[in-house]
C-alpha cells in the first residue's frame, strides 16, 4: 500500500480522508505511510487537552499546524501555562474553549490575544467571572465574533434552558441578600437590588457594557444564568453591537422593555432566547393593532426560543403579522398560550420552519398534532418532550406526513400506548429517534419503529423499562445502520440479542443496564466496530465479559467501567497490553494509578483515569 499511495496527489487523498465520517478514523490511515501522516495531520482541526496530555503538547502544536479549535474544558491544571504555550505555537486557532474553569486565566488569555489574531469564538460558560474578567476578554481579544460566558451552558440536546438547577433564580439572590454582605443598592423597576460589582464571582451591567464598547464585531453572545445583569446590558448590545445576529438571556432583573428594545434595535437579529419572562404585560396583552408590532423591525429573525416564558396567543399572532421567516421555533415549558396560537403561527411558517420544540404542552394530544400535521411538511426535527397525552398514534402520523424529518424527540411521553395499523409508510429520511422515559413502550412498538425508519443511525432509548432484548434485536435487524445506541438504565435488557449484524454499531451507552457477561459475549461476536462502551454501574458484568468484549472489538478506543463492582481492578493492565486500540479506560472503583503506572499506560497510547 505504501508503494501506490504516490500514484494519487495529495488533494485526491485529502478529498477521500475529508469524507470519513469520524476524525478517529483518521488515526489508523496514518500508520500507514508517511504520506497519509502528513494528510491526516493537516485534516485534524479540533484538539482537546486533558491533564496527560500537556507533555506532548509541544509535540502536537508541530504536527497539526492546521488546528482551528482546543478544547480545554476537561483540564484540570495549571491553565496559565497551557495559554503560554498555546500562545507560543505556531498554530492560529479561531476558537478557544475554557468551560467549567474555576479560574480565569488573566495572564495567559492576555498573551494569548497579542498573538491569536485569528480568534473568533471563545466559550467560558460555567466558568466563576466577574466584570473585571470581561473587560480583560474584552482588550486582548478585541476580534471576538462569538462569546459564551453562560453560567448553566446549552445541554446535549440544545435545550436553551441547561440545568435548571444551576441557574441563578430570585431564590438563589435571596440568600446572598439576607446574608449580611455590605455593599450598596439600588433601585430597578421598583425591585430594591444589591450592587454586585464589588463582589466577585458576578456579571453585572458594567462587565457587559464593556463588552458591547470593545467587541464592535460580537455576533453571537450567552448570557444565560447571569442573573445580576439588567435591561442596561441588552441597550449597550444592542445600540453599539450593530452585527448582533444571537442572543440568548436570562430574565431575572431583565424586563419585557429590554427584550423589546434588542427585537426593534438589532437589524441583524437572526436568533432570540429568552428564559424566563412573563410576555402577558398589560401593554403586550392588548389586541395588536393597538400596539406596535416590534416584529416588524426585526426581519432576519428566523429562530425564536423561549423557555419558562408566559407567552399568550396575541404574542404569537405579532409574529405572524411580522410575517417573519421562522426556520426555528421553541415553545419549552411555556404557558398561557393555546393551540389557536400554535396554529396559527405554524400556518404562517409552514413554508420556511425546520424545528419545532413543543415541550411539556399539556394540551397536546394526538388529534391536535393530526390538526397540525399538515403545517409540518418542512420540518426536518422535531420535539415533543414531556407531552404526556401523545402515543404511537404522534409518532406514526409525524413518519407519515413529515417527509424530511430526519429526528424525532418524544421523550416522556406516552409512546406504547394506542394501537397501530400494518397500513404504514416507510420514512427513509429519519436518522434519530430519542425516546427516553417511555416507560410504557414495549417491544412490539419498538419492531414497527425499525420497520417505519429502515435508515435509523441514532437510538436512544434511556430508562425505558418494559424493553427487552426481543425488541432491540427485531429493531437493529430493521436498522442496519444504527451507529449510536443508548439504553442507560434498562434494567430489564441483559442482552443485545442474538443473530443480529451489529457491525456498524460505533457507541453503546448502556450504564447502569442490565447487560452481563452473556451480553458482553454477544456485543464481542457481532459489534465488530465498536469504539465507545460505557458499561458504568453495570453489576451483572464480571471480568470474564470485559475480557470477551475487549479481546473481539479490536477497534474499542474508550471503556467505562465506573461502580462495575464485580470486575477486579487487575483487568486494567490486561486492556492496555492486549487491545492496541484502546485510548481511554475509566477503571472501576478502588483503582488508584502510581505515575509510574500512568506514564507506562501513557506510553502505550492508553489514558487510565482513576477509579
Amino acid at each position: 500500500m505504501a508503494d501506490t499511495c504516490g500514484d494519487l496527489p495529495d488533494e485526491c487523498w485529502e478529498l477521500v480522508f475529508s469524507r470519513l465520517d469520524h476524525y478517529q478514523h483518521l488515526e489508523p490511515l496514518s500508520v500507514v505511510c508517511k504520506q497519509f501522516l502528513w494528510i491526516s495531520s493537516r485534516l485534524q482541526f479540533k484538539l482537546t487537552v486533558v491533564n496527560p496530555t500537556i507533555p506532548l503538547l509541544h509535540k502536537l502544536f508541530v504536527r497539526f499546524q492546521c488546528l482551528k479549535e482546543i478544547d480545554l474544558s476537561e483540564f484540570r491544571g495549571n491553565l496559565e501555562d497551557v495559554l503560554h504555550q498555546i500562545a507560543r505555537s505556531s498554530v492560529q486557532i479561531e476558537c478557544l474553549n475554557l468551560a467549567n474553569q474555576k479560574q480565569f486565566p488573566v495572564k495567559g488569555l492576555k498573551e494569548l490575544g497579542s498573538k491569536m489574531k485569528k480568534l473568533k469564538i471563545l466559550i467560558c460558560s460555567k466558568c466563576i467571572l466577574c466584570d473585571s474578567d470581561l473587560q480583560v476578554i474584552a482588550t486582548s481579544l478585541p476580534s471576538l465574533e462569538e462569546l459564551d460566558i453562560s453560567r448553566s451552558g446549552d445541554d446535549d440536546d440544545d435545550d436553551g434552558g441547561g440545568d435548571g438547577d444551576s441557574m441563578l433564580d430570585s431564590n438563589s439572590i435571596g440568600e446572598f441578600t439576607d446574608s449580611g454582605s455590605s455593599f450598596g443598592s439600588f433601585v430597578h423597576e421598583g425591585i430594591e437590588i444589591r450592587k454586585w460589582s464589588s463582589l466577585s464571582g458576578f456579571v453585572t451591567d458594567e462587565g457587559i457594557e464593556v463588552l458591547a464598547s470593545k467587541l464592535v464585531k460580537l455576533r453571537k453572545i450567552n448570557l444565560l444564568g447571569n442573573s445580576f445583569i439588567t435591561d442596561r446590558s441588552l441597550i449597550s448590545l444592542s445600540s453599539i453591537c450593530v452585527f448582533l445576529s444571537e442572543l440568548k438571556v436570562s430574565c431575572c432583573f431583565i424586563t419585557q422593555n429590554g427584550i423589546d428594545f434588542v427585537i426593534s434595535n438589532s437589524a441583524n437579529l437572526v436568533s432570540l432566547s429568552v428564559i424566563g419572562l412573563d410576555f402577558t404585560s398589560p401593554i403586550s396583552s392588548l389586541p395588536p393593532h393597538n400596539t406596535p408590532n416590534l416584529f416588524t423591525s426585526a426581519r432576519a429573525l428566523s429562530d425564536i426560543g423561549l423557555w419558562n416564558v408566559v407567552v399568550s396567543d396575541c404574542f404569537l399572532l405579532k409574529i405572524v403579522e411580522a410575517g417573519l421567516p421562522l426556520k426555528k421555533l421553541t415553545l419549552s415549558y411555556c404557558k398561557k398560550f393555546t393551540i389557536y396560537g400554535i396554529r396559527s403561527i405554524l400556518a404562517a411558517c409552514c413554508q420556511s420552519l425546520e424545528y419545532l420544540c413543543l415541550r411539556r404542552v399539556d394540551f397536546l394530544t394526538d388529534q391536535c398534532m393530526d390538526d397540525l400535521s399538515p403545517f409540518l411538511q418542512n420540518l426536518t426535527s422535531v420535539d415533543l418532550d414531556s407531552c404526556p397525552s401523545l402515543t404511537n398514534s404522534t409518532f406514526f402520523n409525524l413518519t407519515k406526513t413529515c417527509p424530511k424529518l430526519a429526528e424525532i424527540r418524544m421523550v416522556e411521553t406516552s409512546l406504547g400506548k394506542a394501537g397501530f395499523s400494518d397500513n404504514f409508510k416507510k420514512n427513509l429520511q429519519i436518522r434519530s429517534l430519542r425516546l427516553d422515559l417511555n416507560t410504557i413502550l414495549k417491544d412490539e412498538s419498538l419492531r414497527k419503529y425499525g420497520l417505519v425508519c429502515p435508515n435509523l443511525e441514532l437510538l436512544e432509548l434511556n430508562h425505558c423499562s418494559k424493553i427487552s432484548e426481543e425488541g432491540i434485536s427485531k429493531i437493529l435487524k430493521s436498522c442496519l445502520k444504527v451507529r449510536e445506541l443508548s439504553v442507560i438504565g434498562c434494567r430489564g435488557l441483559s442482552n443485545l440479542g442474538m443473530n443480529a449484524d451489529f457491525s456498524k454499531l460505533e457507541v453503546l451507552r448502556a450504564s447502569r443496564s442490565g447487560i452481563d457477561d452473556c451480553g458482553l459475549e454477544t456485543i464481542g461476536k457481532w459489534c465488530s466496530g465498536l469504539l465507545n462502551l460505557d458499561l458504568e454501574g453495570c453489576l451483572k458484568v464480571t471480568n470474564k465479559g470485559v475480557k470477551e468484549v475487549v479481546g473481539k472489538c479490536r477497534r474499542l478506543r474508550v471503556i467505562n467501567l465506573r461502580y462495575c463492582n464485580n470486575v477486579s481492578v487487575e483487568i486494567v493492565a490486561w486492556m492496555v497490553f492486549a487491545s492496541p486500540s484502546l485510548r481511554k479506560i475509566i477503571p472501576p472503583g478502588g483503582f488508584v494509578l502510581t505515575k509510574n503506572q500512568r506514564m507506562l499506560f501513557l506510553r502505550h497510547g492508553c489514558l487510565v483515569c482513576n477509579g
